[in-house]
C-alpha cells in the first residue's frame, strides 16, 4: 500500500517554519537603513522650507493684529523689527505718550528661526487708529537665498504677502 501524495507532503515540510531567519532580518533592516539615509536630506530640506514660509506667515499675522488692535482700541500701535537679533516685538501707546510691549502672549518677543534672516525698511512700523500705517517692506530670507517680502501699504495698513523680493 502506497502513501497518498498529501501524507507525503505533510513529512517532507517542516510544520513549524513559520518565522524569519536571521538572514531576512538583517537585510530588511539594511533596506530600511538605506531608505532612511537615503531620504534624510530631503526631510530637512522640506522642513527648513516650511519654517521659511511658516515665519513669513507669521508675521503677516501680527501685522493684521497690529492694525487690528490700532482700529478696535483707538490706540497707535507699534512693530519693532530687530533684524540684528532677528526678532520682532509689538508695542501700544500708553497713556503718557509711551509705547511699551503690550500685555499677554502677542507682547512678546517673536523670533524668526536661524536659517531665516529678517529685514525691514524702516525697521519701526506704525499703525493708526484710522486704518493707515508707515509704508514698509519686510523682507525675509531663507539660506538658499530666497526672500519673501511683505509689504505693507500706507493708506490702508493691509500687509501683503509676495515670493519674491518687491523693492
Amino acid at each position: 500500500m502506497q502513501p497518498c501524495p498529501q501524507s507525503l507532503h505533510a513529512y517532507s515540510t517542516k510544520a513549524g517554519r513559520r518565522a524569519f531567519t536571521l538572514i531576512e532580518l538583517i537585510l530588511v533592516c539594511a533596506l530600511m537603513l538605506v531608505l532612511v539615509t537615503v531620504s534624510t536630506p530631503g526631510f530637512k530640506k522640506t522642513y527648513d522650507d516650511l519654517k521659511f514660509i511658516s515665519a513669513a506667515k507669521d508675521l503677516a499675522s501680527i501685522v493684521h493684529y497690529c492694525r487690528q488692535k490700532a482700529i478696535m482700541e483707538r490706540e497707535e500701535v507699534r512693530l519693532l523689527i530687530n533684524p540684528q537679533e532677528g526678532y520682532y516685538r509689538v508695542f501700544a501707546e500708553s497713556d503718557s505718550g509711551v509705547f511699551e510691549p503690550i500685555r499677554g502672549s502677542w507682547g512678546r518677543r517673536f523670533k524668526v528661526p536661524r536659517a531665516v534672516t529678517i529685514e525691514s525698511i524702516p525697521e519701526t512700523i506704525d499703525f493708526m487708529p484710522n486704518g493707515n500705517a508707515t509704508q514698509a517692506e519686510i523682507y525675509i530670507t531663507n539660506r538658499k537665498g530666497i526672500t519673501k517680502t511683505i509689504s505693507i501699504q500706507e493708506r490702508t495698513g493691509v500687509a501683503k504677502i509676495y515670493d519674491y523680493r518687491k523693492e
